[in-house]
């Protein structure tokens, strides 16, 4: 599956599959995932996607069995909120980055630079949660088209540790 406002895929599994997409961070007012034409442009701020179907299940079953929870747990008690900050600042940038010079002028017209340059993964905004494994996971997997930042994300690192 990739997303129709995919830019470009990010990292692929063994097989050459695609496993992360990036997608624009604008889309069509009535969320059909499509690019956005004008006046129906609306933000969206995850950017990096988990298309792999295997991987989006194997995570989506880590989510059912309380994985969020422990995780967050985790992040807490570990002290990994330095990395964490990081790797959420690098999402941000990495969102900017995508858009054109064009696309920044209206996102800044009509108020949403917040949502989409200050946000971080999964369009989070308190950076000590944890919102999404599938967007901590595809963080962490696109690192090489992201930014080594994404590699310091603690989360996707332990998503990646537990589905070896």
């Amino acid at each position: 599956y990739l997303p129709s406002t995919t830019v470009r895929v990010a990292a692929r599994e063994a097989n050459g599959e695609p496993s992360v997409s990036v997608v624009y961070p604008l889309n069509r007012e009535g969320g059909d995932s499509a690019r956005y034409r004008g006046d129906e442009a609306k933000p969206f701020p995850t950017v990096l996607w988990l298309t792999s179907p295997r991987l989006r299940a194997a995570v989506s079953d880590l989510e059912k069995t309380g994985w969020v929870a422990r995780l967050q747990e985790r992040l807490q008690a570990e002290g990994h909120m330095d990395d964490m900050r990081a790797a959420h600042d690098a999402y941000a940038r990495f969102r900017w980055g995508l858009l054109t010079e064009e696309d920044r002028g209206l996102v800044r017209a009509r108020g949403w630079e917040d949502a989409l340059r200050h946000v971080g993964v999964a369009g989070i905004r308190d950076y000590t949660k944890i919102k999404c494994l599938h967007c901590h996971y595809a963080h962490f997997l696109a690192h090489d088209a992201v930014d080594a930042d994404a590699r310091v994300n603690p989360v996707g690192r332990w998503v990646h540790e537990l589905l070896q």
